[in-house]
């Protein structure tokens, strides 16, 4: 007997590892970013409060996952969309060395 696969599970392993890839990309970058934002002294506190805020963020898609069973996918993706358009004009505004 063979076993079957679905389509969507041969795209789903490709995009895991894209995604797992950006997201340590990003978190190495923005690590490395963490002393020319900290004051000195201070980078133990801001490298502990970018953690803290970080694994909230881990933790995000299973919200989005629970919110999904009561509000259409497509209007929290864009409500998330939305957010992140307005944090990054917010951030294109604030000049960090």
């Amino acid at each position: 007997m063979a076993a079957s696969f679905s389509p969507l599970l041969l795209l789903a392993v490709p995009a895991s590892v894209v995604l797992g890839a950006g997201g340590g990309l990003a978190l190495a970058a923005s690590l490395a970013r963490l002393p020319g934002v900290a004051s000195e002294g201070r980078l133990g506190t801001v490298s502990s409060a970018f953690y803290a805020v970080a694994y909230i963020g881990f933790g995000f898609p299973l919200l989005l996952a629970a919110l999904s069973e009561s509000v259409p996918t497509a209007a929290l993706l864009a409500a998330l969309a939305a957010l992140c358009g307005v944090l990054a004009l917010q951030q294109a505004r604030v000049s960090v060395p």
